[in-house]
């Protein structure tokens, strides 16, 4: 896998209240792999709040991490062993949020990589969503 590489982020969210809500981000950014883990680091700007956000996203097999600054500043930990909780905060708010992973894949095919995570989250300990969220990471031609 080559290092500058397009970063996309499908996620599709069924609300407790039973609609949906699908949110893509696409990006370009870098690539590296250590440690037995893969590493993105890319920046984007969010249409919502018009401002930038800087992630940096870490993989392995059974845990993934997704680290934003900027605008919107959280740690999100997708692990398959234990719920985890994060601050998630925004310019107009901060919240709990209570992530529970039931499924992590990791699929590679020559240069592409894709990651699918299967969770639900909880905000402030009220039932929020189940989701499912896909990262395609695939060189930058």
């Amino acid at each position: 896998m080559t290092k500058d590489v397009k970063i996309t982020l499908y996620t599709n969210q069924t609300l407790a209240d039973g609609s949906n809500q699908d949110i893509t981000i696409s990006a370009r950014g870098r690539y590296y792999y250590k440690g037995k883990r893969h590493h993105l680091i890319y920046d984007y700007i969010d249409d919502g709040l018009g401002s930038n956000i800087h992630d940096y996203i870490k993989v392995q097999e059974d845990l993934i991490e997704i680290k934003r600054s900027g605008a919107i500043n959280s740690k999100l930990i997708y692990d398959i062993a234990k719920k985890s909780i994060a601050k998630y905060s925004n310019p107009y708010l901060t919240f709990d949020l209570a992530i529970d992973t039931h499924d992590i894949r990791i699929e590679q095919k020559n240069n592409l990589i894709k990651v699918l995570i299967d969770y639900s989250q909880d905000i402030n300990k009220e039932y929020f969503c189940r989701a499912n969220l896909q990262i395609i990471i695939e060189p930058d031609i």
